[in-house]
């Protein structure tokens, strides 16, 4: 039967849902507080999932005066086009779709929604009222109040009242209020007729063309232009960090702009654009603010359409495309045969057909598509099983609320539920409670669905564990009453042994050439090359120009750069020009070590994640990451025959840094020891200031910016030096004693500024991969303890080592500011007000529980543990600084788990060696003291490391890791973990009485 229906709000959403409730068969009143007497806005997306909307709704598209538009393009500041995301009839034809792509003006838009509105169907007609505001809703009643104290009462109320909305109260009571975005846009139209006439516009629109649209991007701001008006009008917006001066109010489009400000904002950008800023007409400035979506679309009687629901940014152009999705569905569940009181479970089944897709849109407008993945944490934190969609367009265009409203059960009242007759595969309705569906008609195939199951089938295979259980095959660090050694682990017959006492379980003795920690040698394999398109390369092999410029736009507008300061921009541009200049005829060849820099380069840019350190460029092409790493190892032996340069050393420090990303730390040991002999020989491991320093003996580099690079990549061979040390047992290159450790000035204060995920993209200083106090404190314990002469230490002298870097390492750790400050214990509820909130500060943690490990399991290798004369003050320092070695592996663990959704993508290798230390660690007082009241929660702690390993892994950036590596490494942890159990329950046994 019919129902009343009130809706607030005459925008696009509003006249959307008026239309849709209304062909449905219901009774629409419309509340609009306007007087429909200003035409607001500019131009608009409709995107083909839009415009298949408006053609069921009986909307003339033609009066749109639409520009079909046939592709999106990206191009630099300067106009230079760098790629094409979108081709339109070929995206059609991938989607399977033929619904237009339109570009008009908003007012166009909404005349035709007022049109097919008020269009009398099947003897209703839609009543709008204009010029009234309303005071209240009440979700219960149905009631809406206006400020004139008329009272409507309805069934359903629909709140399409927009980011101001009144409606939302009546879901979630007070409004949550606006949020500020830190973005403003300048937004104006230009006739045609003008842009032509302008010799530099008419320039910039022949080499575009009229029938697309055009982002041209800088680091921060980008201007999206883009015709309307059947082409007699130029859209312009321009998005910009909002300054001081700006004062738009929030999310308004009426405010005034100023000229003058928009050429100032747009003043880097090249002739062309600043032309067309100059012949705006009608400036508007329109701040981009947000809020919170509401926890849900529904309460009562109400229901949320558009922004009143879920406000859009407009940096996917989805704004009108989702309320229409909105409005499709709610009139799609909204049936004409329905009952008054099944209103309640159709409000529930239309919240979720709509809540997680259109949320998960809202996030992903909140930014632009190359820094989407940043706003997974806040997705879930509404839709917890929510993901990043991979591409925007296959999410949204097959979308077809309408297609799947029309396959929707046959509804029937039963103690006031909803129930379906299907028999077979499950209708909506019973997808989204979990039921058997017997609802008996025909779907039609559904789009395929990106929900990961290609990843489940994955974790599927790698998981073989309970096959491999029983062979417990490695198991780690030399074991012998507990005596940890770094580097390759080995286990000596006594420490077979000594496990098989406490387990009960013969060992056979493993046959290791790498640490579990270090990616495995598999057989030779052709560099990975999948979803890389074939790159433009020049007769020197290398990329086209306009890639590397791509990727050194990624280096210098990110924290990559502060983070790994391994190329100088201005210094790097010499590099370029030698590696693509032509060969003299003196030479005959490219200069190889600068091909060999810019190939190593490249490999590891690609290898990072970008969207984790503030990167504002945009996405650059994929490339072969392998192919250009062992092209430019291939250029080595022809690196190291010409005389000492930068590019050779840079080359080599790429390589170096790329084989602790990739896992493979031999081969990174190997380039970090070439980088130091380079280092050396160029004196930049001596130097002090550097505009207090001697020239450097390198040809061609005696200004100072170069010999402050040289001092930076000193700190950038030093600090991997001491990491590499600890992970493969293997001596430093550069020792403190012949090292000028002088740090760079001012360093501490402009880390601990940088070092922030809202500071990072405005860093002043060098980060550089580690806090380079923290490397020097590595540095000593390796020397102290595990260098050749820290093995022959005695126990005092031990014991003494152990006090003094203790001390050392705590006076570091209070240096650093209380809320980014490492907890003495990780606990999550006592770390609430810590901020850590990038991969940098995880692997600052990571390594400082790490340092606490080793320095206090130095211990156990001590000889008073087996001698009976032992002083009981030394044995319970002992026992204490074991205590200690175990907790900060708690620690350890319990931090890497609670930060997992910081942990960047392809970082895995990277971190890899920290959990794996703290769980050996755990193991070993496991099987010592498996009586001891933590043995369980030790052991499950094993497990929960064991899934947050396998989710880390999967999100590598290359598929070159391969399943295998995977296998081996959740193989030893499960084997740890059954061993540790084998041993508590062995101990368990052994307690009982007999």
């Amino acid at each position: 039967m019919p129902i009343k229906v009130v809706v607030v709000g005459a925008g696009l959403a509003g006249l959307g849902a008026a239309i849709s409730l209304s062909r449905a068969g219901h009774e629409v009143q419309v509340i609009e507080q306007s007087g429909f007497l200003n035409e607001v806005g500019a131009a608009i997306h409709v995107a083909p999932n839009a415009t298949r909307i408006l053609k069921a709704w009986g909307c003339d598209l033609e009066s749109l005066r639409p520009v079909h538009c046939n592709r999106l393009q990206v191009w630099d500041a300067s106009g230079n086009l760098v790629w094409t995301p979108i081709v339109t009839k070929e995206r059609q034809i991938a989607l399977n779709t033929t619904d237009e792509w339109l570009l008009t003006h908003r007012v166009d838009l909404h005349n035709a929604l007022r049109a097919a509105a008020t269009n009398e169907v099947n003897g209703r007609k839609i009543n709008i009222r204009l010029s009234s505001r309303v005071l209240s809703v009440d979700a219960e009643a149905g009631k809406v109040v206006l400020e004139d104290g008329t009272i409507y009462v309805a069934d359903l109320v629909v709140g399409a009242d927009g980011i101001h909305s009144r409606t939302v109260h009546a879901i979630v009571g007070e409004n949550q209020g606006r949020q500020s975005t830190g973005q403003n846009c300048f937004r104006f139209l230009v006739p045609m007729e003008k842009i032509q006439a302008n010799p530099l516009t008419a320039a910039l629109v022949a080499k575009t063309g009229i029938d697309g649209v055009h982002a041209f991007a800088a680091h921060d701001r980008r201007i999206v232009v883009y015709p309307c008006r059947g082409g007699q009008l130029l859209n312009v917006a321009g998005i910009h960090p909002a300054g001081k001066e700006t004062n738009a109010r929030d999310s308004s489009w009426l405010d005034g702009g100023s000229l003058s400000q928009l050429i100032e904002t747009y003043q880097d950008f090249g002739e062309e654009l600043q032309e067309m800023c100059r012949l705006a007409e009608d400036l508007k400035l329109w701040s981009l603010a947000s809020r919170s979506p509401a926890p849900t679309f529904v309460r009562g009687k109400v229901a949320l359409i558009g922004d009143a629901a879920h406000p859009m940014l407009p940096h996917q152009g989805q704004g009108a495309a989702q309320a229409f999705e909105d409005a499709a569905a709610l009139g799609g569940v909204m049936t004409e045969d329905m009952t008054i009181e099944q209103i309640p479970q159709r409000l529930e089944l239309y919240n979720k057909i709509r809540y997680k897709h259109a949320v998960t849109v809202m996030m992903m407008s909140k930014t632009h598509d190359e820094r989407r993945a940043e706003m997974l944490d806040e997705l879930r934190s509404y839709v917890a099983d929510a993901e990043v969609p991979e591409d925007m367009f296959a999410f949204t265009w097959p979308s077809d609320p309408i297609g799947e409203a029309r396959q929707l059960p046959r509804f029937t009242t039963a103690s006031n539920q909803i129930k379906c007759d299907r028999v077979g595969s499950q209708c909506n309705w019973c997808i989204h409670h979990d039921m058997d569906c017997t609802f008996s008609s025909d779907l039609r195939p559904k789009r395929r669905r990106q929900d990961g199951s290609q990843r489940i089938s994955l974790i599927d295979r790698i998981r073989r564990i309970d096959e491999r259980r029983a062979e417990a095959a490695a198991i780690g660090w030399k074991i012998g009453n507990i005596a940890p050694q770094v580097g390759v682990p080995s286990l000596l017959p006594e420490g077979l042994r000594w496990i098989e006492s406490r387990t009960g379980t013969v060992i056979p003795l493993p046959n290791l050439c790498h640490a579990p920690w270090e990616k495995p040698p598999l057989s030779s394999t052709p560099p990975d090359l999948d979803g890389v398109h074939e790159v433009v390369s020049t007769p020197s092999g290398l990329p086209a120009r306009t890639v590397l410029k791509r990727y050194l736009d990624v280096y210098t507008s990110s924290a990559i750069h502060a983070i790994f300061p391994v190329i100088n921009s201005s210094l790097f541009y010499q590099t370029i020009r030698a590696a693509y200049s032509p060969p003299s005829h003196d030479t005959k060849v490219h200069s190889p070590s600068s091909r060999a820099c810019i190939f190593a380069f490249l490999a590891l840019i690609s290898s990072l994640d970008h969207l984790a350190t503030r990167c504002t460029a945009p996405k650059p092409p994929p490339i072969p990451r392998d192919e250009y790493a062992m092209k430019a190892q291939a250029l080595l032996p022809s690196l190291l025959q010409e005389p000492l340069n930068l590019d050779a050393l840079q080359t080599t420090l790429l390589l170096s840094i790329l084989g602790i990303l990739t896992g493979e730390l031999q081969t990174a040991t190997n380039y970090n020891s070439i980088s130091s002999r380079f280092i050396i020989a160029l004196g930049a491991h001596t130097m002090g200031d550097p505009g207090a320093m001697p020239e450097p003996a390198v040809s061609g580099s005696r200004d100072k910016e170069t010999r402050k690079h040289l001092r930076d990549l000193f700190w950038l061979c030093y600090a991997p030096d001491k990491d590499l040390s600890l992970r493969t047992g293997q001596s430093h290159c550069l020792r403190d004693e012949d090292c000028d450790l002088q740090l760079p000035p001012g360093y501490a204060e402009k880390l601990q500024s940088g070092m922030t995920y809202s500071a990072m993209e405005n860093a002043h200083g060098l980060l550089f991969p580690i806090d380079l106090r923290l490397s020097m404190v590595k540095s000593r314990i390796f020397t102290a303890l595990y260098s050749h002469r820290g093995l022959q230490k005695n126990d005092a002298e031990v014991i003494r080592s152990i006090r003094e870097l203790d001390e050392e390492l705590e006076l570091w750790r209070m240096s650093m500011p209380s809320n980014l400050r490492p907890r003495l214990s990780f606990a999550k509820e006592t770390s609430e007000d810590q901020r850590v909130d990038t991969m940098y500060l995880v692997l600052t943690h990571l390594n400082y529980y790490f340092c606490v490990n080793i320095i206090h399991l130095a211990g156990s290798r001590c000889e008073a543990w087996r001698s009976t004369s032992t002083p009981a003050g030394m044995m319970d320092g002992l026992r204490l600084s074991l205590t200690l070695s175990v907790e900060a592996s708690r620690s350890l663990l319990l931090f890497l788990h609670y930060s997992e959704s910081l942990v960047s993508v392809g970082s895995f290798w990277t971190l890899l060696f920290y959990p794996m230390s703290a769980m050996l660690t755990i193991f070993c007082n496991l099987l010592e003291n498996p009586r001891s009241e933590s043995a369980a929660s030790d052991t499950q702690l094993l497990t929960v490391t064991e899934h947050t390993t396998e989710r880390v892994f999967l999100r590598q950036i290359s598929r070159a890791d391969k399943a295998a590596h995977l296998e081996g490494i959740t193989g030893f942890i499960s084997s740890l973990r059954d061993l540790a159990q084998q041993a508590v329950r062995q101990a368990t046994r052994e307690t009982r009485p007999s």
